[in-house]
């Protein structure tokens, strides 16, 4: 499915989610200023890099669209790309490849958000199930706190830990 109608998906879902969810909740948007920033390495010998190095776009409603990172872990390579993050809530495309190992882990069960120092909860994973050597789909959080500071996503249930960073600027 190609990525416009992942992210048009997403967004559906999302302010589905959120109309049910926000129970007199005015705003559905945040404003995000920012780029990315990259690491690489840590001790479970996963490596993070960033396909751009800074803010792709900035679209109508002041959001800024942030650069994918892709995580190499034990033989599976996790690409997260924001798709939104805004005061209602979050969604991430998660791509993972591998010809190595059974993808048999479950993206939303071992996924956590922390943005500005406070963890979003998951809602829901919109994907491919179970199985193979290739997966993708949406994974949506509700939001729990502001849209500032730094942006943390990261997956367990893989060989390693999975962890990508952006920052927001001020």
């Amino acid at each position: 499915m190609p990525r416009s109608v992942k992210l048009l998906n997403a967004t559906l879902l999302f302010g589905l989610v959120v109309a049910l969810t926000a129970c007199g909740a005015t705003s559905t948007s945040g404003d995000l200023v920012g780029s990315v920033s990259s690491s690489t390495g840590s001790a479970d010998k996963s490596t993070e890099s960033s396909t751009t190095e800074n803010v792709v776009r900035q679209g109508p409603d002041n959001l800024v669209e942030f650069a994918a990172k892709s995580v190499d872990v034990g033989g599976v390579e996790v690409v997260i790309q924001p798709d939104l993050i805004s005061e209602a809530g979050a969604a991430f495309t998660v791509s993972l490849d591998t010809h190595s190992v059974e993808l048999s882990m479950d993206p939303a069960a071992g996924a956590r958000l922390e943005i500005g120092g406070i963890e979003w909860p998951v809602v829901n994973w919109d994907g491919d199930p179970v199985g193979g050597h290739h997966r993708s789909g949406i994974l949506t959080f509700s939001a729990a706190g502001p849209v500032e500071g730094e942006i943390t996503i990261e997956f367990d249930g893989f060989p390693g830990l999975v962890t990508a960073t952006w920052q927001l600027g001020d």
